[in-house]
């Protein structure tokens, strides 16, 4: 891929956004306060412009063909070592793809033909949280999103998400009453492992207004948002290229930041 923008695509015509072009460093529009991304001697590359035609990576959009979890709120924190769940996340097959357990870990594959991401929620609510996860690509394409996201309404889908792909870009927005506000377009990253089998350290923290995003112990998004409060957290999948995309992830660990 040529550039530092990841090739866009079109998720269905009626999910077309307008006005996310732009040539701008990775800071959250509309707040009083924004965090730049850390700086290294060649580490990031500029993010070139975006194509308002299109969108990239979307759970929010999802129309949920399952039942919707029992909102609780567990204390924190707590783990998973995808041998047996300790939350109610979502197992099964349906129209966007798989997720299901096999020896200790989470797969989640996504079908390139689907509409929408393929995705699982444990069922919790939580403001102030903290995501550690490992993740990795176990076969098909490596053109792809790979994402956590905090404070999720399961009805609006309004979230905070955060996203790599196995191709080696990053991204992150806020999606919030149908309107996604990037705090990060789709960026090329060194830090981002590439390929099958090669394992990538997810961490997001979302403390109060804050919201930072880690990849392998790299911080690249530090901005504030305070529109969104609680919520659930999710893993999801989205395949671009190819015909699917098959993700596992392990070691999960939630925790108040």
């Amino acid at each position: 891929m040529e550039g530092s923008v990841k090739k866009p695509y079109v998720l269905i015509p009626l999910l077309i956004l307008v006005g996310l072009a732009c040539t701008c460093p990775i800071t959250l529009p509309n707040t009083t306060e924004s965090q730049s991304i850390p700086t290294q001697d060649n580490l990031e590359p500029t993010a070139a412009s975006f194509d308002a035609t299109t969108v990239v990576f979307d759970i929010a959009t999802a129309t949920q063909s399952r039942p919707g979890p029992t909102f609780t709120a567990p204390p924190l924190p707590f783990y998973e070592d995808f041998t047996q769940l300790s939350r109610d996340w979502w197992l099964g097959e349906d129209e966007y793809g798989e997720v299901f357990l096999s020896n200790g870990e989470l797969h989640i594959i996504n079908y390139t033909k689907a509409e929408f991401v393929e995705y699982t929620f444990p069922g919790i609510n939580v403001g102030n949280v903290t995501l550690d996860v490992e993740s990795y690509l176990a076969g098909g394409t490596d053109d792809n999103w790979i994402s956590i996201s905090c404070r999720l309404n399961p009805e609006t889908f309004d979230e905070y998400n955060v996203a790599y792909s196995s191709d080696g870009y990053y991204a992150a927005y806020a999606f919030i009453d149908d309107e996604r506000d990037y705090f990060a377009e789709a960026t090329a990253s060194s830090v981002i492992r590439q390929g099958i089998g090669e394992k990538n350290h997810m961490r997001l923290e979302c403390a109060g207004d804050r919201i930072r995003f880690w990849i392998n112990d790299v911080l690249l998004v530090d901005v504030r948002d305070d529109r969104l409060l609680t919520g659930d957290i999710t893993l999801a999948v989205d395949a671009l290229g190819e015909e699917f995309s098959d993700v596992v992830f392990d070691n999960l660990s939630v925790s108040a930041p």
